[in-house]
């Protein structure tokens, strides 16, 4: 599928919250190894491509034979190098030459060892400049290696404010999140606890430095949003949820002897460790719980300073009323995305029905009302279904997109997701760090019909096109959008089924 059809499915979705974070993978897809920015222009002349190749290969040479002359003459680790090395890597970039520019670049860094210290603020840039060519390269290992570095530059930093420090975590953060969707998928678990010590990093030094509410609160829902990672990863069928749940749960001992009958749920799961079903779900819910502890403290980040907790209701509905939402949607995916061991009908996962969640909906319908909202103006709202969790958050209801009617004969289209193929079932792929350097990241894409049921789960699933039409591609747009979940659509503040629902879902190969 073309970038140009990939804009068009997310523009007509018209969620442009989801849309700009969505500009993450739009970018990785549409994104070659050469930037198009650093190429010459096409023109007819077919003679002024070539001519312009030459060169710049020429310029490149010319670039190569001054960094040697200075060399031999100032030796290998001059500072008088750096100015030179920085145009001969960016020549080289341009060009694709990655691995000799990360060479360069690694030069580059040595001389500041040398002659400043081994940690110094100005390897921080070229560090920067490494990560985006390692994943030109995918070289996912490199990688981890360099953020290790990176982290170390930022813990030795004596002079970073403490903006350029959290600026600094945010660009490590989304370089993880990369390789948590394109990495090695044995090391999964390893990258979902980066990413939330990571948060957890940028969260507390946000709140130290007294940064403004606006700040704490998107720093707090991302934060929790690396718990509900962690959750889904638990519940997958696959090493990671073993790595995740030993990591979290601790690795129980087994005291049983050989011959000794297992007589308890403690016995079974002292043989069994994380493959036991009753470890799963404790470990799950803890994770969940975390999710929800999360989102309960944006409540003090919305009060007003002369206001108590527990006032937002009377000082700021519409605050009061969001924050509802998102306890809903916390308490949605919990639910959801519990096993449903031996289950022989309903849902492979969760429940049948919206659950305790529903509550948390109608409080929050409440509070919209006594905020100002007509009903009329919140059934259209909420007409549609959306699709979770949300990747930001936001104390205002949003009336500006386009409502949907649930009842309708006209189908529903929801906004275009990515998820990575055998990866975390419903992680998508989204704020990725938007270098234009990454390489394509190939796999297939299948637009599908369905219902969506109260319980926010898709049913009735029905592929209408794929990208290769085979059926594997069909199978695989099939199983992606099982493993997703949406908030239902709500009519006066409960949640309704939701007919001729349409989507088209990217399953990406991981890297």
């Amino acid at each position: 599928m073309s970038l140009t059809h990939l804009w068009h499915v997310v523009r007509r979705a018209g969620d442009w919250p989801l849309l700009t974070c969505g500009l993450g993978f739009v970018l990785l897809l549409a994104a070659t190894a050469l930037s198009a920015a650093e190429e010459p222009p096409r023109t007819e002349d077919s003679a002024k491509p070539a001519s312009s190749l030459a060169a710049r290969v020429e310029h490149l040479n010319i670039l190569r034979e001054r960094v040697a002359q200075l060399q031999n003459q100032q030796g290998q680790y001059d500072p008088g190098l750096l100015n030179a090395m920085n145009g001969l890597s960016e020549a080289l970039i341009s060009v694709g030459e990655f691995r000799e520019a990360n060479d360069v670049v690694e030069q580059q860094i040595q001389i500041l060892r040398v002659t400043d210290g081994l940690y110094t603020d100005g390897q921080i840039a070229l560090v920067h400049r490494q990560l985006s060519i390692m994943a030109a390269q995918r070289n996912w290992l490199g990688m981890e290696d360099r953020l290790l570095y990176l982290s170390w530059l930022l813990e030795r930093s004596s002079t970073l404010s403490d903006s350029e420090r959290i600026s600094n975590i945010k660009v490590m953060r989304d370089w993880t999140r990369l390789l948590l969707s394109r990495g090695p998928r044995q090391q999964e678990a390893a990258y979902l606890f980066q990413l939330r010590d990571l948060e957890e990093s940028a969260l507390a030094m946000a709140r130290e430095t007294n940064a403004t509410p606006a700040v704490v609160q998107a720093m707090l829902y991302d934060h929790a949003l690396t718990e509900f990672y962690i959750a889904l990863g638990i519940v997958d069928s696959s090493d990671t949820s073993r790595q995740l749940i030993n990591r979290t749960e601790g690795t129980p001992a087994n005291n049983l002897r050989p011959i000794q009958r297992m007589t308890s749920v403690q016995d079974i799961e002292a043989t069994y460790g994380a493959r036991t079903s009753t470890v799963v779900e404790r470990a799950h819910r803890a994770a969940m719980m975390r999710h929800y502890v999360l989102i309960k403290e944006l409540e003090s980040t919305l009060l007003p300073a002369d206001k108590e907790a527990g006032d937002l209701a009377s000082a700021d509905p519409e605050a009061a009323a969001m924050m509802q939402l998102y306890l809903g949607d916390s308490v949605l995916l919990r639910q959801q995305y519990e096993l449903r061991i031996g289950a022989m009908a309903g849902p492979d996962r969760g429940q049948s029905s919206t659950g305790s969640a529903n509550s948390y909906y109608q409080r929050a319908w409440d509070l919209l009302l006594q905020a100002g909202y007509s009903a009329d103006l919140l059934n259209r709202a909420f007409s549609c279904p959306t699709l979770l969790p949300l990747p930001t958050f936001s104390s205002h209801l949003e009336t500006t997109g386009d409502a949907c009617d649930p009842t309708g004969d006209q189908r529903i289209e929801v906004p275009a997701a990515a998820l990575v193929h055998n990866g975390i079932p419903g992680l998508r792929f989204q704020a990725m760090p938007g270098s234009s350097l990454m390489s394509q990241a190939a796999g297939i894409s299948a637009t599908l019909s369905f219902s969506l049921g109260v319980n926010g789960q898709a049913d009735r699933m029905q592929v209408l096109a794929a990208e290769p039409d085979s059926t594997a591609a069909r199978i695989r747009g099939r199983d992606s959008l099982q493993g997703l979940q949406f908030r239902p659509a709500l009519q006066n503040g409960r949640a309704v089924r939701t007919e001729n629902v349409t989507m088209t879902l990217f399953s990406l190969e991981p890297g």
